[in-house]
């Protein structure tokens, strides 16, 4: 009976329990501007200044932050949130866009003449693309798109032409990762057209059972078949995760339920905390709620928790109580599991 009891706890859990967040972000380039690599500063100006004013125009809430002006730990934030590639910022100046309403951000001159990504909780694709699709259409009335009808949309690389756009999605796949198959199952996912890479937010982060899977694919399909495409293939790996979660509760279950608990203490009464460790006992948290243990913990906390962890806002507060940065992400998390 055991068998059967954990297998319909894990196995009635949805994608909310194994995708922290979904992300979409769609390349446009106009086509009466010349690519960014090749446009002088002043054509780079003279097109973010009409955007700005067309978007100003036609958004009612939108804030305009240009990276000169801002500091190193306002950076942290905007990437810790996922709004903004932190590569972004390696660059000497940019200007973005922020639509908090709908947590939409536009990078203007990076690449491509405008990127607009739009960040959702779990695999809100669907909604998520719904909304982008809405702030490109607008945009694209005021500037004509390049394309083609061989190539799709423009871009500098071939490889982002198309449909040019991008879907990804963080997942917990503890049962592989236990399991130690993670190699295997994702190699047949490369060759079916995702990337997958494992989720490290600094160099001190250990391996873990959290990946990013992206699309690949640009050529030959809709982007509504894209999207469903790529939605099946994350369900398929949830499915495939659960499995292998259930066999190894199954063959682990007394040490298995003891790190769970043991997490949840760590958390819950810790002084001091890092990154990694924390991502790791939050690992076994989820898996605890997987497996059906009672722990009271809701899973939209954990996945805040995810994002107030990092080190942004964790500086944030270390500054405000003048603590270390351990201490105050000790803090954050008592504060939450409370």
């Amino acid at each position: 009976m055991l068998t059967d009891n954990i297998t319909e706890s894990i196995k009635k859990k949805d994608t909310n329990f194994s995708v922290i967040f979904s992300r979409i972000k769609l390349m446009r380039n106009f086509d009466k501007y010349p690519f960014v690599s090749c446009m002088s500063d002043e054509k780079k100006k003279k097109f973010e200044n009409e955007a700005i004013n067309f978007i100003n125009d036609w958004q009612q809430e939108t804030s305009i932050f240009n990276t000169n002006i801002l500091n190193n730990n306002e950076k942290k934030i905007f990437s810790d949130n996922n709004l903004i590639d932190e590569t972004y910022f390696e660059t000497k100046n940019g200007t973005f866009i922020i639509l908090p309403v709908n947590n939409i951000s536009i990078l203007l001159n990076y690449i491509n003449h405008i990127n607009i990504s739009i960040l959702k909780p779990m695999l809100h694709i669907k909604e998520g693309y719904s909304d982008i699709e809405k702030i490109e259409s607008v945009l694209g009335k005021r500037f004509p798109y390049a394309a083609s009808t061989k190539y799709g949309f423009l871009t500098p690389y071939i490889n982002t032409c198309g449909l040019a756009l991008k879907i990804s999605a963080l997942i917990h796949v503890p049962g592989l990762y236990l399991a130690k198959k993670i190699k295997e199952t994702f190699n047949i996912l490369s060759k079916s057209g995702y990337g997958i890479k494992p989720w490290r937010y600094d160099k001190g982060t250990k391996d873990t059972a959290y990946f990013m899977v992206s699309s690949r694919l640009n050529f030959g399909v809709s982007e509504e078949q894209l999207i469903q495409r790529f939605i099946k293939g994350i369900e398929n790996l949830i499915e495939i995760d659960q499995e292998a979660l259930i066999k190894y509760y199954n063959k682990n279950k007394d040490s298995l339920v003891d790190t769970i608990y043991r997490s949840y203490g760590i958390l819950k009464y810790a002084t001091q905390m890092d990154y990694s460790e924390a991502l790791n006992h939050l690992s076994n948290i989820r898996i605890g709620l997987k497996c059906g243990k009672n722990l009271p913990i809701p899973i939209d906390i954990l996945n805040r928790l995810f994002i107030l962890i990092k080190d942004g806002h964790v500086n944030i507060l270390a500054k405000e109580k003048n603590i270390g940065e351990k201490k105050a992400r000790a803090n954050i998390i008592r504060t939450l599991l409370n």
